[in-house]
């Protein structure tokens, strides 16, 4: 992934309007997507929950773009480049870093979630810039959806209302 296409993201993102959380609600939805991966045994669903991890991460924490930059420049994330680990080499090692408390906060440890974040889509066969896209793009269909679901109701109870006057 390029930093353009980190930007693009990350833009992606910041359009969605998503609400950033608390410390415990943040934790309560990571973990619960921790489970939902260990339980599931589909590598689309898995990297599905992945780019929700991803995505929640991003959006809860300023210095994800700035910890993304810094490993574009280092080399650090060389998706081209892909060891031989498992899915779950890299999915553990995302967790040693959630599991130091509240340590996204940290800039090397947000390097770090979000290389082997990327490395482990990668490593389950997915394109991570590809998948990021898509997920936000269900997400910002999903929002319209519900944005019109909600005016339109709206819109039908104000009808009501300037009928009965």
């Amino acid at each position: 992934m390029t930093q353009e296409q980190f930007d693009e993201i990350y833009k992606d993102l910041e359009n969605l309007d998503t609400l950033k959380q608390d410390h415990d609600e943040f934790l309560y939805y990571f973990y619960q997507h921790v489970s939902r991966y260990y339980k599931t045994n589909d590598e689309q669903e898995k990297t599905n929950i992945l780019c929700d991890m991803t995505i929640l991460y991003i959006t809860n924490f300023d210095d994800s773009k700035e910890a993304f930059t810094k490993l574009l420049k280092n080399d650090e994330l060389e998706l081209d480049r892909l060891d031989n680990y498992s899915p779950d080499f890299y999915f553990d090692h995302m967790l040693l870093n959630a599991n130091q408390g509240y340590a996204f906060g940290n800039e090397s440890l947000s390097k770090d979630f979000l290389k082997n974040s990327l490395l482990c889509m990668q490593s389950l066969g997915f394109n991570p810039y590809e998948k990021l896209k898509e997920n936000i793009q269900e997400r910002s269909v999903k929002a319209r959806a519900i944005n019109y679901i909600q005016n339109s109701k709206n819109i039908e109870h104000r009808k009501r209302i300037s009928e009965k006057c």
